[in-house]
């Protein structure tokens, strides 16, 4: 009995299932240079396929556009991460919050967006089909997001609701400005704190998951396509492999019956997880979230007050 009880918690545990969303491709962080936009996203390609990762990756115009032109080595990196079967979605053409961005403006840059990826992905006669909304913020008003989902349908698409949301893009951050002062030692230490972030946040949605559906739903993970996620690829992906997941497209994970439960948010200037979403529209108290390193934290205010 002691075994079959085991086995069906090994198969239970296999059931798992998470996708991976980047936002936005090519990367735009410090990395302001064709040579290293190109270096980023093969190593990260490679570690995808090595993983068998069917990640999607949300083209961000404004990274492919330079001095009001297209840059061909640009799209080139876009038209890598196509050839390497992996999915093209888009967001919007400036990383912009919906929430202080008069509705008809935000429309016109995701139709901007939209124009970049579709001439990428008519080369291959492939389809264009999810928007992931910038920093998960879905508006000011019921009444903005309703109407932007209902235009997004006449497109022939769908937004990402993401329930495992996290502060990585801070933690690359943190890793960019070790890279470029050539501190390995600072680099390191970030690595190692951002694996241990993320082992709490996945802990974290878990918890939200058992909460609300008494199971594992199928998990969205949002990650920017950094350097930092590049270089702990092998142990960031694993963290989640050991824990039992299976990476599967966004259109399986969001196939799961999770994604249908009602929510009612209507966004701060922030945006949310989806888990989070789900619990408020039922009156349930919010979990503690796992908090960023005091390191990384000090960094990214440290840029802020630069400005």
């Amino acid at each position: 009995a002691e075994t079959s009880v085991s086995v069906n918690a090994e198969n239970k545990m296999r059931d798992k299932k998470m996708a991976i969303g980047f936002v936005s491709i090519p990367p735009n962080f410090n990395e302001n240079t064709d040579k290293s936009f190109d270096e980023t996203a093969r190593l990260l390609i490679d570690k995808l396929t090595a993983h068998r990762i069917p990640a999607i990756g949300f083209v961000n115009g404004l990274s492919i556009n330079e001095g009001g032109k297209l840059s061909k080595n640009r799209l080139d990196v876009v038209r890598v991460w196509r050839d390497a079967g992996l999915e093209i979605g888009i967001g919007t053409y400036k990383h912009v919050w919906f929430y202080n961005t008069p509705y008809d403006e935000y429309v016109n840059r995701v139709k901007m967006n939209e124009g970049i990826a579709k001439f990428i992905l008519m080369e291959k006669n492939l389809p264009l089909r999810y928007f992931s909304y910038p920093y998960l913020n879905t508006g000011k008003t019921a009444e903005d997001k309703i109407r932007f989902e209902n235009w997004l349908s006449t497109r022939g698409l769908r937004s990402v609701k993401y329930t495992f949301d996290n502060s990585e893009w801070m933690y690359s951050f943190a890793y960019d400005q070790a890279r470029e002062k050539a501190d390995t030692e600072m680099a390191q230490q970030v690595k190692t704190e951002f694996l241990d972030y993320m082992t709490k946040m996945l802990a974290h949605f878990e918890a939200y998951s058992q909460e609300m559906f008494k199971r594992d739903i199928a998990q969205t993970l949002v990650l920017t396509p950094s350097r930092l996620v590049a270089d702990s690829a092998d142990e960031l992906f694993g963290i989640f492999e050991k824990s039992g997941y299976k990476f599967v497209s966004m259109s399986e994970a969001q196939a799961d019956a999770a994604y249908q439960t009602e929510e009612k948010h209507v966004d701060s200037k922030s945006g949310i997880s989806w888990f989070e979403r789900w619990q408020m529209a039922q009156n349930k108290k919010l979990r503690d979230e796992p908090r960023v390193s005091k390191l990384v934290y000090k960094i990214w205010n440290e840029k802020k007050d630069d400005k």
